[in-house]
């Protein structure tokens, strides 16, 4: 399949003046390999940093970002031979698509396991829905035609809104300044979620905007020192994006 590749690409190349001969049509081909090999080692060490936990918050938002930015611009640096495609059959050219969709992965595994709560879901979606539209068109338009099938748009699509809803709620808490609000409520109950990790959950009563008791993870330290029946601090901020978001805390 490499070898049929590469002589596809070859054979597009014929017609490019850039190139004198099939020795630097080939050589061509072997970097923009290599660089599709480098830039899909990078994307996966940058999810697997990501998932260790040890980089400040904002890491993750602005890495995700900025690899989408690289793959479409790589894509128009290469004159479209990088490929973003799904399927390696439909271009004989290296698929850079991991870069638009890896570093993702490791703010997903923060998503699930952070203690930080998005007040309004229904806001968060709508954002998320609206920028994936802008993100297909742009990628519909960065295909060439051969790869340009609907079967490539959809996948984008499927792929883009969790993408951007992961994106968009860590960038709507790590880059949010404003002063919190501070509200008070009672611990109703508390347990450990158990399976491939163990996740403390607090349910507490009524507090602020949110009218009946709810059930949310919290942090181990906050869970070991509060009891069935004290009183918990609601931290609610308003969010960078307009999306409120709250944390749980042990009152001071």
């Amino acid at each position: 399949m490499a070898n049929d590749n590469k002589q596809r690409a070859l054979e597009e190349l014929s017609n490019d003046p850039s190139f004198a001969n099939d020795s630097e049509r080939s050589a061509y081909f072997d970097r923009l390999s290599q660089a599709a090999l480098g830039v899909s080692v990078a994307a996966l060490a940058l999810n697997i940093v990501g998932i260790g936990f040890f980089v400040p918050d904002w890491v993750g938002p602005v890495a995700a970002t900025l690899s989408i930015v690289m793959a479409f611009a790589l894509r128009w640096c290469t004159k479209g031979r990088l490929t973003l495609g799904f399927s390696t059959g439909e271009s004989p050219w290296p698929s850079i698509v991991v870069l638009l969709f890896m570093p993702s992965c490791a703010l997903a595994m923060r998503v699930v396991f952070e203690a930080k709560h998005v007040l309004s879901m229904t806001q968060l979606v709508v954002w998320a829905l609206a920028v994936t539209v802008l993100f297909v068109l742009a990628y519909a338009v960065s295909l060439t035609r051969p790869e340009r099938s609907i079967g490539n748009v959809l996948r984008a699509a499927v792929v883009g809104v969790p993408l951007f809803f992961v994106v968009l709620k860590e960038a709507n808490i790590d880059f949010d300044n404003a002063p919190p609000a501070r509200y008070s409520a009672v611990l109703l109950g508390k347990h450990i979620e158990t399976g491939k990790h163990k996740t403390p959950v607090f349910t507490i009563g009524p507090w602020g905007p949110v009218k009946a008791a709810d059930t949310d993870r919290v942090q181990f330290p906050v869970y070991e020192h509060t009891a069935v029946g004290d009183r918990v601090c609601v931290v609610l901020h308003a969010g960078a994006l307009g999306i409120p978001w709250y944390t749980i805390e042990r009152c001071a």
